[in-house]
């Protein structure tokens, strides 16, 4: 299996993996460190403008 996915999406997958750890799933994962949690940056960037969150 094979994963891709954000730093944020990543933190909150940490069960999943010690799940697949345990199963003895063979797991290829990449982290893309974007830094921020997709789906808040959106939803403050509607609210507030590309230039008000971080």
């Amino acid at each position: 299996m094979n994963a891709l996915t954000g730093d944020c999406g990543y933190c909150q997958s940490l069960g999943k993996l010690e799940t697949a750890k345990h199963l003895d799933l063979d797991l290829t994962v990449v982290v893309v460190k974007n830094a921020a949690s997709g789906y808040v940056k959106a939803v403050r960037h509607l609210l507030y403008g590309p230039v008000r969150y971080h």
